[in-house]
């Protein structure tokens, strides 16, 4: 039982790694994206704080990024 939740972790952990690796690439092949996605967190959360979950649905286009990169 113990082995298989240390397998289960590291995956999760390759998983987690991967998706990071992914986005980092995708906004340096797309600048344009990043642009816009940031834009839009400058609009709507402003310069003094960083996103939460709670301002997920105020940031759609983020949201739709965030998307293609779990896919």
């Amino acid at each position: 039982m113990h082995a298989r939740r240390v397998v289960t972790n590291d995956i999760r952990r390759f998983q987690t790694n991967v998706t990071l690796v992914t986005f980092v690439l995708m906004m340096v092949l797309h600048p344009r994206v990043l642009e816009k996605a940031l834009d839009e967190i400058d609009t709507v959360i402003g310069p003094d704080r960083l996103p939460t979950r709670d301002d997920r649905d105020s940031l759609p286009y983020l949201e739709c990024v965030l998307q293609e990169v779990y896919r």
